[in-house]
């Protein structure tokens, strides 16, 4: 999920689909977790390394202001967790 590289447009759908995953989680409480594919951008964007962490770092601070449970979500950075 993206705030940065998608248009106006996509931004909306982005939001709904996150208030449906919240939803999800508080109706069935199971875990959510989301990757933030910072590697990709830098790949497919022509960003830095450093550039498309610092805007996974915002795109993962958008998604905490949405109010998912903090104890059942993982939210991870390719760069960060599986290396690169």
């Amino acid at each position: 999920m993206s705030y940065h590289v998608y248009g106006f447009g996509r931004l909306c759908l982005l939001f709904i689909l996150e208030m449906v995953c919240r939803y999800l989680q508080e109706a069935f409480k199971v875990p959510l977790v989301i990757q933030l594919t910072d590697d990709e951008k830098s790949i497919w964007k022509n960003l830095s390394v450093e550039e498309s962490q610092r805007l996974a770092r915002e795109n993962a601070k958008d998604i905490i202001a949405c109010g998912f449970d903090v104890t059942k979500t993982f939210i991870f950075s390719d760069f960060d967790y599986v290396g690169g």
